[in-house]
């Protein structure tokens, strides 16, 4: 019989670290440290009074390996579990990454860190995954690579909408909505917005005023400068199983839809779509109704934007939906 180990003999201990990536055309690089203890990891340390998570890590980040400059991704983190044994007590370990993006390749770990740190390396996804020394960090980084091959296109939501708009010139306005998702949205607090005021700094600033649980989001309806209405196309996927996730269905039910180009996207859960061509108010009911004959778009979905006249893809994140939407494949109907 095997005995528990005792309550009193296990310690919860929590760290935050980056993973630093420098991306290099369609590839990216990643940088690993050898710590003095022999293993080869990611940047990573503990908080120090008054440091935010994020502080840490960026701290850490320097300590290490001497560079001061990076980006840190923050609609999305990673999570390494481990156990090890020290002085007869059992730490259950959990470290917190976020990615940080740098333009900075040279490394100089600083004088009073270099006992700790032996050595640091940019490496390609293959070096760096042959290197780690441990299998839980080997399948933080396999977690990374798909997460940035989904990222791969760049662009997020905010910066397609504002490419949209610079392609549709004839647009005056856009519509913009603060709401809570999973409510009556019959309410939503729903705000006209100059189009040529829409710039990543303005929908920024825009979303600080964002707290959670509201999400803002951007409505299909948009004003004309001869004073007409129009409709952007807006679409939702919903599938019945995550394997089913299949880009390639989401592209075959645009083309039936004979839609003619736009943006696939994707939001942390499913796939959206933003197209290019504008709808009048009875092209855009028609083009609801005929997505009831797709299942791959929600009856729910369908029913709610009718009945509220409008279509919306969410701009920011919260607790609930941590991703920001991004461009996943851009659609051009053959």
């Amino acid at each position: 019989m095997v005995k528990s180990r005792p309550m009193n003999n296990i310690i919860k201990d929590k760290s935050y670290g980056i993973i630093p990536v420098f991306k290099r055309g369609n590839d990216y690089l990643f940088c690993v440290v050898l710590h003095n203890a022999g293993h080869w990891a990611f940047p990573k340390g503990h908080l120090i009074e008054n440091e935010t998570p994020l502080d840490t890590a960026k701290r850490e980040f320097y300590e290490e390996t001497g560079i001061d400059q990076c980006s840190i991704s923050k609609n999305i983190s990673f999570e390494e579990k481990y156990n090890f044994e020290e002085g007869g007590k059992i730490i259950e370990k959990i470290v917190i990454y976020f990615l940080g993006f740098t333009d900075k390749l040279e490394i100089k770990t600083p004088e009073k860190f270099k006992l700790e740190i032996l050595d640091a390396k940019w490496l390609t996804y293959d070096e760096t995954l042959k290197l780690l020394t441990y299998e839980t960090a080997k399948d933080l980084l396999k977690k990374v690579k798909d997460y940035l091959q989904r990222n791969n296109r760049n662009m997020t939501f905010k910066e397609l909408l504002i490419k949209l708009i610079e392609k549709n010139s004839d647009i005056e306005k856009i519509e913009l909505v603060k709401y809570i998702p999973k409510t009556n949205r019959a309410h939503d607090d729903c705000f006209l917005v100059n189009a040529n005021e829409i710039t990543k700094k303005f929908l920024n600033d825009k979303l600080k005023d964002i707290k959670d649980p509201f999400l803002l989001g951007f409505n299909s309806k948009v004003l004309l400068k001869n004073g007409e209405i129009r409709h952007i196309p807006l679409l939702d996927f919903s599938f019945s199983k995550i394997e089913n996730y299949d880009i390639n269905r989401v592209s075959k039910v645009l083309s039936l839809l004979k839609l003619k180009k736009g943006c696939i996207i994707w939001s942390g859960k499913c796939y959206h779509f933003m197209g290019e061509n504008l709808l009048t108010q009875k092209e855009w009911e028609n083009l609801m109704e005929q997505c009831r004959l797709f299942p791959e778009i929600g009856e729910k979905f369908i029913n709610r934007q009718l009945q509220f006249g409008r279509a919306t893809i969410r701009i920011s994140t919260n607790y609930l939906k941590p991703t920001e939407p991004f461009l996943i494949k851009e659609f051009q109907a053959v």
